[in-house]
């Protein structure tokens, strides 16, 4: 892996943590479902996995692509439960961490990444 392989993994990495941040506050100000900020994440997976095939390949794109999406699900999930991100009528039983809700998110990102990486 070269450097600009690991720049764009970090910069995924800051954008998807700062997006969650970002739409954890949003949704709890304005009440508005942090639900729907879920199309600016795939919008990030799909330009993660442009850039990171650049020069590489379209697996490459895809699994960095997915890689994004495993930090979303676990640490930004962990920032949007502490910023308190408004999720309408859900449970407290819905709201808790889930494995399979990180292997969709995964797959979801991976498939953005796949996508984008067919632009490059």
């Amino acid at each position: 892996m070269d450097s600009y392989q690991l720049m764009v993994i970090g910069l995924g990495i800051v954008s998807i943590l700062s997006h969650d941040a970002i739409a954890a506050s949003l949704s709890r100000i304005a009440k508005i479902n942090y639900a729907w900020f879920s199309i600016i994440s795939i919008m990030i997976y799909f330009l993660i996995g442009l850039f990171a095939a650049r020069g590489y390949s379209i697996r490459t794109g895809m699994g960095v692509a997915a890689l994004i999406g495993l930090v979303d699900a676990t640490a930004g999930f962990w920032i949007s439960k502490k910023l308190n991100a408004y999720v309408g009528d859900l449970t407290e039983e819905d709201k808790k961490f889930e494995i399979y809700t990180v292997l969709a998110v995964i797959i979801l990102a991976g498939g953005a990444g796949w996508i984008g990486a067919l632009f490059a």
